[in-house]
């Protein structure tokens, strides 16, 4: 089942008078299953539609997939911007004790674990 998050940014008011309200698409949708979506996510407007949120396995995973190369690129090249997630484990301050990919629960791996992902989406 495809997932999309609909978000309506609406800040300044005087924006909203002249009709610049922006949306942002957040995909939880994998490019390598559904491509198509992406395609057409990256077709709307990006004067309309100009940030899109992937969302891959909860942050870029261990290694680089093909599939979101391609689709980033190409909302890149249509003039949107991408915002990639990263698991955030909410700093370890969760009732659920989150853990990171090396089993930690603490602030300072969690800090260490996001800057890694966060590299990671520019690889």
């Amino acid at each position: 089942m495809s997932q999309l998050l609909l978000i309506l940014f609406r800040g300044n008011t005087n924006l909203i008078s002249w009709g610049l309200e922006q949306m942002a698409l957040a995909s939880y949708i994998n490019p390598v299953t559904d491509e198509d979506v992406w395609h057409r996510m990256n077709g709307y407007p990006s004067d309309k539609i100009s940030v899109l949120v992937a969302n891959v396995l909860n942050g870029p995973d261990k290694k680089n997939y093909e599939g979101w190369k391609k689709v980033i690129k190409e909302a890149n090249d249509s003039g949107k911007l991408v915002i990639g997630y990263v698991r955030t484990g909410y700093l370890g301050a969760s009732w659920q004790h989150y853990k990171t990919l090396l089993g930690w629960t603490d602030y300072a791996n969690w800090i260490a674990q996001i800057e890694h992902d966060v590299d990671l989406w520019y690889r």
